[in-house]
């Protein structure tokens, strides 16, 4: 009887890809002719392959998935259209969104950091555009419109004279105006 399982574990990081090769055990032809590993051989085989696994993924006695490869990232991919779910949430491809029905997903800094979003940073209620210069856009797809709901809307810094851009608004003296250009 001959017991053999193949299986490769892939771990990768940018720098360098290590795939982890399995030792098997040779059980021999039939049972106990001596054809195979001794047991002293087997055993030996066994916690090879246990302290690559422990190294490459960390020891489960601490909760902790890590890796000991230096600047190793850890990836864990579903197969096919699965999806990876940790806690409430699922990530599939590039989306990451709630198990929970109806349910929000919560973004939250830690302290005093902010929530970036590629070229946009989310402070309490403060969002700004992060590159020097950059306008912030609210824009509405086809015939949808920005809404603005509240009792009281500040305009700080306003030019308070004709800054001669089409559409922007400065004040003169107590008169809200629009340009023209």
């Amino acid at each position: 009887m001959v017991l053999s399982v193949s299986m490769n574990i892939s771990v990768f990081n940018k720098y360098v890809q290590h795939i982890m090769t399995k030792l098997n055990i040779d059980t021999g032809t039939s049972g106990n002719p001596a054809t195979g590993d001794t047991l002293r051989t087997a055993m030996t085989k066994v916690n090879t392959n246990f302290d690559e696994v422990y190294s490459l993924i960390g020891d489960g006695s601490t909760g902790l998935i890590t890796t000991s490869v230096t600047n190793g990232d850890l990836k864990l991919q579903a197969n096919g259209a699965g999806a990876i779910e940790i806690d409430t949430l699922s990530i599939t491809n590039s989306t990451i969104s709630s198990i929970t029905t109806n349910a929000d997903i919560t973004l939250t800094a830690n302290g005093t950091g902010n929530i970036v979003l590629d070229a946009v940073t989310i402070s309490d209620n403060i969002i700004t555009a992060n590159r020097s210069n950059d306008n912030l856009q609210l824009d509405a797809t086809g015939t949808g419109a920005v809404e603005m709901i509240p009792i009281k809307i500040l305009m700080a810094n306003l030019p308070t004279s004709n800054p001669n851009v089409a559409g922007q608004l400065f004040r003169s003296g107590n008169d809200l105006r629009v340009s023209t250009g």
